[in-house]
């Protein structure tokens, strides 16, 4: 009797688990067509109207990027390029800050 309330609790907190990872892996479309950010992250007003600004990027970010088939091509520095079908686009997210910026290499 307790192997099976352990099964069950096991099996509850491993479901729970992967489900807490899938919804914070989630992401919605951002300023830029099918390129996705992280489901709670905030679009932030900017004078730029060539890159987009974001908060609260979560820390699951890139899995999130990998799900919606962009693939990381290049990384130099604070920057990184994702890549899907023939279009590109850069994510620069500086240490230290909650935010990333992007924006569409053409």
């Amino acid at each position: 009797m307790m192997i099976k309330r352990k099964n069950i609790l096991i099996f509850f907190l491993i479901t729970l688990l992967v489900g807490i990872f899938f919804y914070f892996s989630l992401g919605k479309e951002s300023k830029i067509k099918e390129f996705p950010v992280p489901l709670l992250a905030k679009y932030i007003e900017d004078e730029n109207s060539k890159d987009f600004k974001y908060s609260s990027t979560g820390i699951l970010y890139s899995l999130t990027l990998w799900f919606n088939g962009w693939k990381k091509v290049a990384h130099e520095g604070d920057s990184t390029v994702f890549k899907k079908n023939d279009r590109e686009v850069i994510v620069v997210k500086h240490t230290g800050e909650n935010f990333i910026y992007i924006f569409e290499d053409e």
